[in-house]
């Protein structure tokens, strides 16, 4: 297929990046177009007037309780008319078979409209139920000929607006997250990758104050955020990897990327985990502070059984839930 792939491209841990990877792997012809550059530029242009108001208008538009013709009205003045532009130009010329959309938040969502009498489009949704209502999500998912979102509630969400929506989760890249040198030596007993929230402070206090021994990377915590070969390679030197999903039901790519390496992950239980995971035989949950410390010293202890947790749950994510299952899941829809 011809695709075009209009998303987020500039930082090299995009999960866009490595989705547009696996459709080109897939032999599909794939353009992209990095709206958040151009808007970035545009922004420059911008004199302090325009700024201002544009200022305004985004932070109206993330409260919901302001009618909705209010909310909009960022979409109707900065929606973006000469990003649009250059985007419909684009499609227009070129004539895709397949307009993929990511996010997108600064482009007018009714251009899709447009857009679909030239190219079938999808909205493929990554974010929290929370950025779904800051960005009228639905709005995009609605419009296009098929969209599909990472977690569960926000399919219902797309699937409640009327959007022929799919549940379809995130995939992780195998030639960077892999298990590497087995016999590296594991030197963290436990590690979490995120940004602090209030949730996670409390528990990481906890297991610390219980003599738990916890390095933290990520913005608010004692060590910086990593990405890339950095992450690969303090997944892999892990004992055990945290993970705090930001709402009940879904959970993000770094389940899978973590996964990847072949380390024990222990999550925040979520009810998306249950739908795809089984817990003690591919990873492990918890459901408050005590059954995370009491896990914790289960599986640190029990280090075979923490190992074949780990393998289980490596295989598994390697044969069903890599980027290249993800486009493959998606072409195998539009070319229906």
């Amino acid at each position: 297929m011809k695709i075009l792939f209009v998303g987020v491209f500039q930082n090299l841990w995009s999960s866009n990046i490595f989705l547009e990877k696996a459709l080109k792997n897939n032999n599909h012809s794939v353009d992209h177009y990095n709206y958040r550059n151009n808007e970035w530029k545009l922004k420059k242009k911008r004199n302090y007037p325009n700024r201002l108001i544009y200022h305004v208008l985004t932070k109206i538009s993330n409260y919901h309780y302001f009618p909705s013709k209010l909310r909009d009205l960022k979409f109707f003045f900065f929606g973006n008319k000469r990003i649009n532009y250059l985007l419909f130009n684009k499609i227009e010329k070129k004539r895709y078979d397949l307009v993929l959309f990511a996010k997108i938040d600064t482009i007018n969502y009714k251009l899709i409209n447009h857009i679909n009498k030239i190219s079938k489009t999808w909205y493929f949704f990554m974010d929290p139920i929370d950025t779904a209502y800051n960005i009228r999500a639905y709005q995009y998912a609605k419009r296009c000929t098929w969209s599909s979102a990472s977690t569960s509630a926000m399919n219902k969400l797309f699937l409640k607006f009327g959007a022929n929506s799919y549940y379809i989760l995130e995939g992780y890249d195998p030639t960077l997250f892999n298990p590497g040198n087995q016999e590296e030596e594991k030197i963290f007993d436990v590690i979490f990758v995120g940004s602090k929230s209030k949730i996670r402070e409390n528990y990481i206090n906890f297991l610390r104050e219980n003599n738990v021994n916890i390095k933290c990377f990520g913005f608010g915590w004692e060590n910086d955020p990593i990405y890339l070969k950095d992450l690969v390679s303090t997944y892999r030197t892990s004992k055990i990897i945290l993970n705090f999903p930001r709402v009940d039901t879904g959970f993000s790519d770094r389940v899978f990327q973590a996964m990847g390496t072949s380390s024990l992950l222990l999550s925040k239980y979520c009810s998306d985990l249950k739908r795809v995971f089984k817990k003690a035989i591919h990873l492990d949950w918890f459901n408050s502070p005590e059954e995370s410390l009491k896990l914790i010293n289960f599986y640190l202890i029990n280090e075979e059984k923490r190992k074949k947790i780990a393998e289980k749950g490596y295989n598994f994510v390697r044969n069903n839930y890599t980027w290249d299952h993800t486009a493959k899941k998606i072409i195998e829809i539009a070319q229906k």
